[in-house]
């Protein structure tokens, strides 16, 4: 028998794609746009823009500056019903920006995303954004500033009145991260005249302006002045242990021990009122907040040459909260085929490690997704229902290998749901019973623990 021959079926000449559309010649594709247009301000912005662009990148800069000074000029309300236009209408000028003109003119648009920055403030004073819709819109573009600077470099003149009119405008907490995002787009001359400037904006004030500070501190950072970035702190404020350690790292990197171990001694956590702020080397610090000075220090050490006593406060460092940061550094730092002994020992170390919900957390972002399991099982009875942000993730990771252990983290968390009568949890945990449900036919032995039917039963009841 003749093999049966498969039957092409034609494509329809009416769906909606790239050929049919092209099928219709420009002309008529013309004509539908501009019927469409004709009663869509943002659709007959879009052309214009297209065209400018399509003539060249100083028509479209023209043109996007030209809508980017009616935006700015704009002081009514808007109307929650306008809202929607709005936000096209600042997608499109962003889209532009980034598309069009940053592939043919980066610097240019780099400018123009300044720009579009400084209407932060004066749109957002204008609306009613209760679902931050707007704002997502300016968040969105900062990242666009940091992609789009990586391919520029600017140095045209003016540039730096540019930046400072955007920073003035922009929200006071974002200053520091557009002059972050700005930077490789500058050359060192641009850099200092930007720092001047920011200093001199400051310079009249009697208190550091933490509304520019973060900006200088960028800066700063890119000439490595770290005097000058210290200088940016108050008296009072270079002894606390986060601010001596963002203060040290910067003098560590510019090879300046002597003035990162002063900043570390002087914002030391272990010294006394009266005491001499002699630093405790290696002891670790209960309070996670100040895990940065520990962090600083112990680079300090290894700058002196201290080596041993740095890895032992790293070492320290992981017991004491199971830090995976301080284990992956003591661990680069150790000999060939050290560190697999050093990997054992921290993992049994993690095994006894009371909170149980740190070290499950710990073995199952190591990952040590054995142990993890054989954790649950020799000591459910101190799994902590509650823990859901470390509970929820762990199922995740164990389910497919370990269905039991998943289960046994599935149960508490619905246990404990009922036992504390969170009645906000309750859809959480009839979905995480019926996912209990479809890991039974994984389990061949529940190891003395209750069959899901049994568990549901028992706990139903109580989530209704």
């Amino acid at each position: 028998m003749d093999a049966k021959i498969p039957i092409r079926k034609a494509k329809s000449r009416k769906a909606l794609n790239a050929d049919n559309l092209e099928a219709l010649g420009a002309a008529q594709l013309a004509a539908i746009l501009l019927d469409i247009a004709d009663g869509q301000t943002t659709t007959k912005r879009r052309l214009r823009m297209e065209l400018a662009a399509q003539v060249g990148s100083d028509d479209l800069v023209l043109e996007l500056e030209k809508h980017l000074d009616a935006v700015s000029a704009a002081r009514g309300k808007v109307h929650w019903r306008k809202l929607k236009a709005l936000r096209e209408d600042l997608g499109l000028l962003r889209g532009m920006i980034i598309g069009r003109l940053a592939e043919a003119d980066p610097a240019a648009a780099v400018r123009l995303l300044l720009r579009f920055h400084g209407l932060e403030r004066g749109v957002l004073a204008r609306v009613r954004d209760a679902k931050g819709e707007v704002g997502q819109i300016f968040i969105e573009a900062l990242a666009d500033l940091a992609r789009v600077a990586t391919t520029a470099t600017i140095a045209a003149p003016g540039l730096v009145d540019t930046i400072i009119n955007a920073l003035e405008n922009a929200r006071l907490g974002v200053r520091g991260q557009i002059v972050h995002a700005l930077i490789p787009a500058l050359d060192p001359e641009a850099i200092a005249q930007l720092r001047a400037r920011i200093e001199t904006e400051m310079a009249p004030r009697h208190r550091i302006s933490a509304a520019w500070r973060d900006a200088l501190q960028a800066l700063l950072d890119a000439q490595g002045d770290a005097q000058a970035y210290a200088a940016t702190y108050s008296a009072s404020e270079t002894v606390l242990p986060p601010v001596g350690a963002r203060i040290a790292q910067r003098f560590l990197k510019a090879g300046q021990i002597q003035d990162a171990q002063q900043a570390l001694e002087k914002s030391n956590p272990n010294s006394g009122a009266a005491g001499s702020r002699k630093a405790s080397i290696g002891t670790p610090i209960s309070e996670p907040g100040l895990v940065a000075w520990e962090n600083a220090w112990i680079d300090l050490l290894d700058a002196k040459g201290d080596k041993e006593v740095a890895q032992a406060a790293r070492w320290a460092g992981f017991e004491r909260d199971l830090s995976p940061d301080h284990l992956r550094a003591y661990l680069r730092r150790l000999p060939d085929f050290d560190d697999v002994v050093a990997t054992d020992r921290a993992i049994d170390y993690a095994r006894c490690f009371r909170p149980f919900t740190t070290a499950l957390g710990f073995l199952v972002s190591w990952p040590a997704l054995n142990e993890a399991a054989n954790l649950v099982a020799t000591r459910a009875s101190e799994i902590d229902g509650m823990a859901i942000d470390t509970l929820e993730p762990a199922v995740r990771a164990l389910e497919a290998r370990h269905p039991l252990a998943a289960t046994l983290l599935l149960r508490a968390m619905v246990r404990d749901v009922a036992k504390f009568s969170r009645a906000e949890l309750f859809r959480r945990a009839q979905a995480w019973v019926m996912e209990a449900a479809s890991l039974e036919v994984q389990i061949s032995d529940f190891k003395g623990h209750e069959d899901h039917l049994t568990f549901e039963g028992r706990i139903r009841t109580a989530l209704r």
